[in-house]
């Protein structure tokens, strides 16, 4: 079972988006790496939440947000492969 970080719980409660849905968009939606983080889309193409990259074995991801957004997969895919920070050219 993944965990809900305390910031996850406020956004989702703000978002009205519950967390039986978040769990059924990780177990059927289509995942996606971005950023050193696991992007998983609804099948309606409509609902993103991100996880936590915890690859180690018995360990399970940890949500962190999820928004809703309209051509999510779309979005998602044209995010950056990986996180530049702000002083990455420093």
């Amino acid at each position: 079972m993944k965990s809900i970080t305390f910031h996850a719980q406020e956004r989702l409660s703000e978002r009205g988006i519950s967390p039986n849905k978040v769990f059924e968009t990780i177990e059927t939606g289509k995942m996606f790496y971005r950023q050193g983080m696991l992007f998983y889309v609804n099948k309606d193409n409509r609902l993103i939440v991100v996880t936590s990259n915890d690859l180690k074995e018995g360990e399970s991801s940890t949500v962190i947000t999820a928004y809703c957004r309209n051509n999510a997969m779309k979005y998602v895919k044209l995010k950056d492969k990986r996180l530049y920070k702000n002083n990455h050219l420093n």
